[in-house]
C-alpha cells in the first residue's frame, strides 16, 4: 500500500486542501487560530516520523498506530490526545470495522487509516454545522468524525433490526407463517452473527465517547461538552438497541428451531401411525401366505377367500383405527 496524505488548513470556518507533503510540515506556517487536518492513508514509519517532527505526538501513541489489534479507546497526554476509533462496514452478510487512529492537539488534527473511503465530505458538513467559535479548535473535527461514526453504526443497526423483524413472523405469527426450513435457520444465524459483530463495535465506541468526556482539555473548549455529550448519548442508545437485537435474534432462532423440531415430531408420529396400521396387516398376510398343507387346502371357496383374505384385514384395520382414535393418536 502506498502512503498518501491530504493536508487541509482549517481557518475561518473553511477547510482548504494545501499542496503540501509531509516533508513540508517543518517549514509550513499555521496562522493563529487555525489548525491542520492531516488525513494519512496507509501510513509507514517514515511518514509518522515526519509528522512527529512538527507536532508533539507521544511516543506511546505513535507505537499504538501500528498495533492493529489494540482495543479502541482514548489516551490523554500533556500536549496531545490519541483516540483509537472504528468505522463500521456492512457488506452483504458481513459486518466489519475499519480502524481510524486520531491525534489532536492545539493546532493539529490527524487521522490515520487504511485505504478505504472515509466520508470526508459528510464529516466536513457536520463540522460546518458546529458553532463558529468552536470550529477554531481541533476537537470540533473530532466531534464531527465521531458523530458520523455513530450515525453509520445506527444505520447498520436499522438494517439489522428490519431484517430481524422480517424473520420474526415465526414467533409473532406462529401457525400462520408456515414452518421454516433449514435455510431460514442459516439466515437467522447469519443475522445473529452480524448483530454480535455490530455490538462488538458499538461497545468500544460508547466507552471511547465516555472517556472523551473525561478529557478536561476538550470539555473546557467552547460548546465541546454539549456536543460530545450528545454523541455519547447516541452511542449509548445504539449499543442498547444492538443488545436488544441480540436477544431478539436468539429468540427468533430458538422459535424457528422449535417449529422445525415440532414439524419433525409430527412427521415422526404420522410415520409411526402408518407403521402401526400396516404391522398387523403384514402379519396376517404373512401368516396366510405360508405354504403349509393346511393353509393351501383350507381356503377352497370364494367366500373363504373373501372372509380370510379381505374381511379379516379390513376388520383388523378398523379395530386399529378405532383404538388409535380413542387413544387420540390418530387425528
Amino acid at each position: 500500500m502506498t502512503q498518501r496524505a491530504t493536508i487541509r488548513l482549517i481557518e475561518n470556518g473553511q477547510a482548504t486542501i494545501q499542496p503540501w507533503t509531509l516533508a513540508d510540515l517543518q517549514s509550513c506556517t499555521i496562522p493563529d487560530g487555525a489548525h491542520l487536518w492531516i488525513d494519512l492513508v496507509g501510513p509507514d514509519r517514515e511518514g509518522i516520523r515526519l509528522i512527529t517532527q512538527r507536532f508533539p505526538l507521544h511516543h506511546l501513541a505513535v507505537e499504538a498506530v501500528f498495533e492493529h489489534r489494540r482495543r479502541p479507546g482514548v489516551s490523554i497526554f500533556d500536549k496531545s490526545t490519541y483516540v483509537n476509533l472504528q468505522h463500521v462496514k456492512r457488506n452483504g452478510a458481513e459486518v466489519s470495522s475499519v480502524p481510524i487512529k486520531v491525534f489532536l492537539g492545539s493546532n493539529f488534527f490527524i487521522t490515520i487509516r487504511p485505504d478505504y473511503p472515509l466520508p470526508v465530505e459528510r464529516i466536513l458538513g457536520r463540522w460546518e454545522a458546529a458553532p463558529k467559535d468552536w470550529q477554531t479548535y481541533a476537537s470540533s473535527l473530532l466531534y464531527a468524525l465521531t458523530d458520523i461514526l455513530v450515525d453509520d453504526l445506527s444505520l447498520v443497526t436499522d438494517e439489522l433490526e428490519e431484517a430481524l423483524q422480517r424473520e420474526d413472523r415465526y414467533g409473532s405469527q406462529a401457525g400462520r407463517a408456515g414452518t421454516p426450513g433449514s435455510s431460514v435457520l442459516e439466515r437467522i444465524y447469519r443475522l445473529s452473527d452480524q448483530v454480535s459483530d455490530a455490538y462488538a463495535i458499538a461497545m468500544p465506541l460508547r466507552d471511547t465517547m465516555q472517556a472523551l468526556l473525561g478529557d478536561g482539555n476538550i470539555l473546557d473548549e467552547i460548546s465541546a461538552g454539549t456536543y460530545f455529550h450528545d454523541v455519547y448519548d447516541h452511542a449509548v442508545y445504539v449499543a442498547d438497541r444492538l443488545e436488544n437485537l441480540q436477544d431478539l435474534a436468539q429468540r427468533i432462532f430458538d422459535m424457528a428451531g422449535a417449529l422445525i423440531n415440532l414439524r419433525l415430531s409430527d412427521v415422526s408420529k404420522q410415520l409411526t401411525v402408518v407403521a402401526t396400521i400396516f404391522l398387523p396387516l403384514s402379519f396376517i398376510t404373512g401368516y396366510f401366505g405360508q405354504n403349509f398343507g393346511y393353509m393351501m387346502s383350507g381356503v377352497r371357496s370364494g367366500s373363504a377367500f373373501v372372509i380370510y383374505g379381505i374381511g379379516l384385514q379390513i376388520l383388523t384395520l378398523v379395530v386399529i383405527v378405532v383404538l388409535l382414535a380413542r387413544l387420540k393418536i390418530l387425528r
